[in-house]
């Protein structure tokens, strides 16, 4: 989440247009929905960014993409296990960038938090702190994005309520 520096509120309307994938992807593949909203909401707040802040300072060769920020050399591993698996969300051709393509990224993201949570034997902690690591570990991470699992939670049950009364 480099862009969350300034704790913005929830991106309510831009996550209302994807909410329907996230819960698709969650449910195909047995994650919490709220888990994977919360990645997408922590890290970009649901906007289509290209590469991290610090992106033109470093000039990585590999950038992040999408509303969750998956590596290009990442979406191309999602996809090959994707075609290997022969699931039926997987795409016909992998496409250069990923930001035109909102569902797309939803389903990769959740194919690639899904086998990390298998190879982390069900810790979803763990799950996250892989889902970010790169070249340093951020051990923060994990942390920050159950923050915003907990606040979406509560969100979603508050206005359950609302619409009850």
């Amino acid at each position: 989440g480099y862009y969350n520096h300034r704790r913005l509120t929830m991106a309510e309307k831009r996550a209302r247009m994807y909410t329907r994938w996230i819960y698709e992807a969650a449910t195909y593949y047995g994650l919490d929905p709220f888990l994977l909203f919360s990645v997408g909401n922590f890290e970009t707040y649901f906007r289509n960014m290209f590469g991290d802040l610090d992106r033109l300072k470093h000039k990585r060769p590999d950038p992040a993409q999408g509303m969750f920020q998956i590596l290009k050399s990442t979406a191309r591993a999602i996809y090959r296990d994707m075609k290997n698996r022969d699931l039926p969300h997987a795409p016909e051709k992998l496409p250069a960038d990923l930001r035109p393509h909102p569902k797309m990224q939803i389903f990769f993201a959740a194919h690639y938090l899904h086998n990390l949570h298998l190879k982390q034997y069900g810790n979803r902690y763990m799950a996250l702190l892989a889902y970010n690591a790169v070249s340093n570990i951020n051990y923060n991470y994990p942390r920050l994005v159950m923050r915003f699992y907990e606040r979406s939670l509560r969100h979603f049950i508050q206005s359950s309520e609302r619409n009850r009364t």
